[in-house]
């Protein structure tokens, strides 16, 4: 062995780069960075190799664990019984654990052994932060979970355990809804090093278990004083949320305070967050009625407000005026994620107010996430005549341009955007580390001037790139403009592609061909078609049966040209795996004219 490998912090960081390694991503192109994953058979290698290696390998191994079912097994044979659950659409089984008996004191060793190593409980191996929203629900998602523990497993190791807490070393814990039957349990989990705690039901906790959630939340500030970041994206009754809330006063050192409330503030909670020198992550929701008196009260504040803060989520009820002006209020700031939802629809005026306001006072390297989003009114466009005062073009988007390292753009908008090849490509060039675009989920709402050449050369300096909402006109024929580039290479990681109202052909092999051409590995097309009555442009091409039939082209083109590097499975096969594994863009068969694509990540509606 050579020497740099005995080396521990060599080897840690060998094992940094082993721990964003994927489990099939070399013989299977559905997997990708887009995926939560919790195999890493580099790491398990590693752990077998030698003696030196195994003791850091398994602590990189153990370190996040999505479920206890991985610690739980590691008890001995008797303890539990593996019985099935049910079936996956692929045929693999899935398990259910069910306890036979407590453990006994002796049988304690195996779980000690591994126990001390996890540190995130209801977390992924590789999470990545520009993903935080779909973070907080990837662990209620029913795909990918093999073992599930019954709540009497929970109970029975902590009646049986000789100590107060089951994972000594956790210092991150996410309960979600597999975990809703055991939450009087945890207490069990609150150690001295837990630092984060989130309670995600997806759905509403019944009030039972509601007022279990209550009490262990007034609890915390005594048995757990360690906690500074509190984490409830699911919606809770008012008990809940105002025990959230006393919470947050109470906090010694408050570093993230996201909760999902109908309404504003109270606002001595508002003050004291904005007070609060080391909040790093915040979600706000303001209404009308407050709007006003928040921002008086924040420039009020001695000092500039939230100095410390990185993330922030902001659900207004009317406009993104108070927004504008609170990044103004805050001054000088680091902005990692920006996400807004305002509940009417929002003039591109607001959008550039908003977008200069963070060009003066956001420092251009720090800002990754910017999402805007509003709900579908179907009215917009019988309502609207698309005047130029209310196009949205790539002047309104300069400002943004200068923040380099954006990964995810949303804008979710009901607006008319007006963008041609010279557009997009300038978007590409500004931020070539885009992961995540869309542009207009809901359409552009005019005949697109964009042509393959330019959706090509986008999807081609965008190397990261996994989903694309866009629309452009398929029926051209310029894509040789950018593959017969000297340094072209196609783009290896989109996998999504919402085509929003794009013009269609009436070659589904033309756009198939092209699209192979210049991202192989899409295996999700999706999208309407632009329709205009008032201009009596109607279209001739069913959507949903023309992006069916442009998968089944690329399906055979992957198997033509690309059979010697991927070995596929069987086609049947291939399009189950392509409905359980994602579906990430939604159901086609159930889409209206003016739908929205499903997350990438969660398969939620956007």
């Amino acid at each position: 062995m050579h020497h740099c490998l005995l080396d521990p912090h060599i080897y840690h960081n060998i094992l940094q780069f082993a721990r964003l390694h994927f489990p099939v991503q070399d013989a299977d192109p559905f997997q990708g960075f887009h995926q939560y994953c919790d195999i890493n058979p580099t790491l398990l290698s590693l752990a077998v190799t030698c003696k030196a290696f195994l003791e850091p390998t398994l602590n990189i191994l153990w370190c996040s664990q999505i479920s206890l079912a991985p610690i739980v097994r590691t008890l001995p044979d008797g303890v539990l019984m593996k019985s099935i659950l049910d079936w996956d659409p692929s045929g693999e089984p899935r398990y259910i654990l069910t306890p036979l008996r407590p453990p006994l004191a002796s049988e304690w060793t195996r779980f000690d052994y591994y126990a001390r190593r996890i540190q995130k409980l209801g977390f992924y191996p590789v999470e990545f932060p520009e993903n935080e929203v779909t973070n907080m629900e990837a662990p209620n998602r029913p795909q990918g979970h093999r073992y599930s523990v019954h709540p009497r497993v929970v109970l029975h190791l902590c009646i049986s355990r000789g100590q107060r807490v089951l994972l000594p070393n956790l210092t991150h814990l996410r309960w979600n809804f597999r975990d809703a039957d055991c939450t009087e349990l945890l207490p069990m989990f609150f150690g001295p090093k837990l630092t984060f705690l989130a309670i995600s039901f997806g759905t509403p906790p019944q009030t039972k278990g509601a007022d279990i959630v209550k009490r262990t939340l007034n609890s915390i500030v005594d048995c757990c004083p360690s906690i500074t970041d509190l984490e409830i994206p699911s919606s809770h009754p008012d008990p809940v949320v105002e025990a959230a809330i006393e919470w947050a006063f109470h906090c010694r050192r408050l570093e993230g305070f996201y909760l999902n409330t109908a309404g504003g503030m109270p606002i001595p909670l508002l003050h004291r967050l904005a007070e609060e020198p080391s909040l790093r992550r915040l979600r706000l929701s303001m209404d009308e009625e407050v709007a006003e008196q928040d921002m008086k009260l924040m420039r009020e504040c001695i000092r500039p407000p939230f100095p410390a803060l990185q993330k922030l989520w902001i659900v207004f009820d009317q406009s993104l005026a108070p927004c504008s002006e609170l990044i103004r209020i805050m001054g000088s700031c680091a902005l990692h994620t920006l996400e807004i939802i305002v509940h009417f629809s929002v003039p591109p005026a607001e959008l550039e107010e908003l977008f200069a306001a963070l060009q003066d006072h956001c420092a251009p390297h720090t800002l990754q996430v910017l999402e805007i989003m509003t709900p579908l009114d179907e009215k917009f466009v019988r309502e609207n005549e698309g005047t130029p005062e209310g196009q949205f073009h790539l002047g309104n988007l300069d400002p943004v341009l200068l923040f380099p390292n954006i990964r995810r753009f949303r804008l979710e908008l009901q607006i008319f955007f007006e963008f041609d090849n010279n557009d997009i490509m300038t978007i590409a060039d500004c931020w070539p580390l885009l992961t995540d675009l869309r542009l207009a989920s809901y359409g552009f709402f005019l005949p697109t001037e964009i042509t393959w050449a330019g959706f090509a050369y986008h999807v081609y300096k965008c190397p990261q790139l996994e989903l694309l909402c866009l629309a452009w006109n398929a029926t051209t024929e310029d894509v040789a403009l950018v593959t017969s580039l000297p340094d072209f290479r196609p783009n290896r990681a989109l996998r999504f592609l919402w085509a929003s109202d794009s013009i269609l052909g009436e070659s589904p092999e033309h756009y198939a061909e092209c699209l192979f051409a210049v991202a192989p590995l899409v295996h999700s097309v999706s999208g309407h078609v632009h329709e205009d009555t008032r201009r009596d442009m109607i279209a001739q091409v069913n959507p949903v049966s023309f992006y069916t039939q442009v998968e089944t082209v690329l399906w055979q083109l992957r198997r033509t040209h690309m059979r010697e590097e991927f070995g596929f499975l069987d086609e049947y096969k291939w399009m189950t795996l392509a409905f359980t594994r994602g579906n990430l863009l939604g159901d086609r068969k159930t889409y209206p004219s003016r739908s929205r694509p499903r997350d990438a990540l969660s398969g939620d509606f956007l």
